[in-house]
């Protein structure tokens, strides 16, 4: 079983995770759990590459495009809103890669500083 079944779809994380992190581990799942269940997508014939964090916006436009048969003057409303819902998350992705990128600068300059007193400090006997 795959870890991301694991913690998107069962309560099986808890075998993996110590207790006195469940209540912690558990509000991060939830953050991160899809709106809609995979039963849902299936049911609206989702296809795999918009099963993400937007799905929730993608069924309606979907259903909205069938109903006026894919008029483009039609569905503007969920069209932005589902245009929004991918701004929002690209946008969370750059503040998550622009903190990764901060931590491993800071972690190089330690680096760089321990070594550098290495090499300044006198050798042991």
């Amino acid at each position: 079983m795959q870890l991301h079944s694991i913690l998107f779809h069962s309560d099986r994380w808890k075998e993996f995770v110590p207790a006195e992190m469940h209540e912690e581990v558990e509000a991060k799942v939830k953050k991160l759990r899809p709106l809609v269940s995979e039963d849902e997508m299936d049911k609206h014939e989702v296809p795999l590459y918009l099963r993400d964090a937007c799905v929730h916006r993608v069924i309606p436009l979907n259903q909205c495009r069938h109903e006026n048969f894919y008029n483009p003057f039609k569905c503007n409303e969920e069209r932005v809103r589902y245009e929004r819902c991918q701004y929002k998350r690209y946008l969370r992705w750059v503040q998550k890669s622009q903190e990764l990128w901060r931590r491993e600068e800071k972690l190089r300059i330690i680096k760089e500083k321990l070594e550098k007193a290495k090499k300044n400090a006198p050798a042991e006997e």
